[in-house]
């Protein structure tokens, strides 16, 4: 049943609530209605976030284009937010480990019915927004809790510590196990010259270019970027290593089928990870640090391995 529309007002007047819920339901059973009526007069009112995403991809919304693509690709990204603080808000009381994974698994829910749509699916945001999530500066709420209280900043920070092992596998699973396109959007986020500040701010106003630009060359930010393009290049690895499909970029259908033709896409892609792992290697060694000397050991072997393979 959807949630009435309204928040505070509906939950303040429950009989006005259930009156209007009546309406809606009654509405609903009768003649069959426009798409466009289900999203403007009962989807997007209830809150209905992943119906709505579910409703532009039925409606043919393709990703890409320009001119005026970019209003629907804004109004996407806003229903994702809604989406992942409906997910995060429901966890009352919950540490900021336990609301991270409940936005990931909205994701990891929702994503496999939209893949491979770039529109209603737009993989850079979510994963940026999962990571800001993680680093506690987003939601905005949680971000002044963390600036108030060194407690919340402490929880923040571990659950920042190990966000990579629950972020990464959300987006391989909404993109149906394709890691490849997964370790791209890493690539893309942690790309210098710009490409990833416009994919972190998500074309929005000056305010939101500006706070990107400020997260993207923090430090803390770019290690922890590392640690999940560092998970999402062992898991390709795996995913080469034993011919799995999943490191596809497509998803849903093998790579490496038998033949020339398959083995000719398993060099590829596995030199595409092997210049990956060797370009977040660099950023790792230009970080410095202990963890980043870490990161960047393994993404070494990675890089080998692949190279081995190519």
């Amino acid at each position: 049943m959807p949630a009435a529309p309204g928040g505070g007002a509906a939950a303040a007047n429950p009989a006005a609530a259930a009156a209007d819920l009546d309406r809606a339901l009654s509405e609903l059973s009768g003649a069959p209605l426009e798409l466009s009526t289900l999203y403007n007069s009962y989807a997007q009112p209830y809150g209905l976030w992943d119906v709505c995403l579910q409703m532009i991809r039925f409606a043919g919304g393709g990703g890409g284009g320009g001119g005026g693509a970019a209003e629907p690709a804004a109004v996407a990204r806003t229903l994702w937010d809604h989406e992942l603080l409906r997910a995060y808000d429901g966890v009352r009381g919950g540490s900021p480990s336990a609301r991270l994974a409940a936005a990931a698994d909205a994701v990891s829910s929702l994503g496999p019915d939209l893949h491979p749509d770039d529109l209603t699916l737009p993989l850079a945001h979510l994963a940026w927004r999962l990571e800001c999530m993680a680093a506690g500066s987003w939601p905005a709420a949680a971000a002044a809790a963390g600036a108030a209280d060194a407690g919340a900043a402490a929880a923040a920070a571990a659950a920042s510590e190990r966000s990579s092992e629950v972020i990464v596998p959300a987006l391989v699973s909404a993109t149906c196990g394709s890691t490849t396109a997964v370790r791209r959007v890493y690539e893309a986020l942690l790309a210098r010259g710009g490409r990833g500040l416009a994919l972190a701010a998500g074309g929005g106003a000056a305010g939101g270019v500006a706070a990107a630009e400020a997260a993207l060359s923090s430090g803390r930010m770019r290690a922890q970027l590392l640690r999940s393009a560092a998970v999402v290049c062992s898991a390709a690895l795996s995913d080469l290593q034993s011919g799995a499909p999943a490191a596809a970029g497509g998803g849903g259908s093998s790579a490496f089928g038998a033949g020339a033709g398959g083995a000719a896409g398993r060099s590829r892609e596995a030199g595409a990870l092997a210049d990956a792992a060797d370009r977040f290697a660099l950023e790792a060694r230009r970080l410095g640090g202990p963890e980043c000397e870490e990161l960047a050991a393994l993404l070494d072997g990675i890089r080998a391995a692949a190279e081995a393979m190519r």
